[in-house]
């Protein structure tokens, strides 16, 4: 019984393990081909402003996917070593199983679903706090033109 137990859970991972390495390859083919087209976007002939602005969107864009692409790809190369290190499947936090669905949903993930959100709460937390801080800052007023005055009014404002 415990053996048939062993060969599920090793079948699992292989599974597992598969669907990262085939994510992992899509995701590199993906980036290999914005970089095609970021680097193409650069090599284009200026032109007028509406086309500069629209090129500098899609390389914007093409960037940001890349970035999104390269953190996906990091975060699968370390699920990977944690499935060579035998501690894949363990939240990082409490360390307690992370449940087989989750997994079979974000097989990268390092967090079972209760410490995933009281992490995602602290980090609204910190965001909420960090905003909070500009919550009273004001417009400048129209009756003050110069900075200096009004940076001096934001440091008193800021006191009280």
């Amino acid at each position: 019984m415990k053996r048939t137990r062993t060969t599920g859970v090793a079948k699992r991972l292989e599974y597992l393990r598969e669907r990262l390495v085939a994510r992992r390859q899509q995701l590199l083919e993906a980036l290999q081909s914005r970089l095609a087209v970021t680097q193409a976007l650069s090599d284009t002939v200026p032109g007028d402003v509406s086309d500069e602005a629209a090129r500098a969107l899609d390389q914007d864009t093409a960037y940001s996917l890349a970035q999104m692409g390269a953190n996906e790809i990091s975060q699968i190369d370390e699920a990977l070593r944690r499935m060579d290190a035998g501690s894949y499947g363990r939240c990082v936090y409490c360390e307690r199983d992370i449940p087989l669905r989750r997994l079979m949903v974000m097989p990268f993930a390092t967090h079972c679903v209760k410490c995933q959100e009281l992490h995602e709460r602290e980090s609204a937390d910190r965001s909420a706090g960090s905003l909070a801080s500009w919550a009273r800052v004001e417009d400048m007023p129209q009756d003050m033109p110069d900075m200096r005055a009004f940076l001096d009014s934001l440091r008193e404002h800021m006191r009280e």
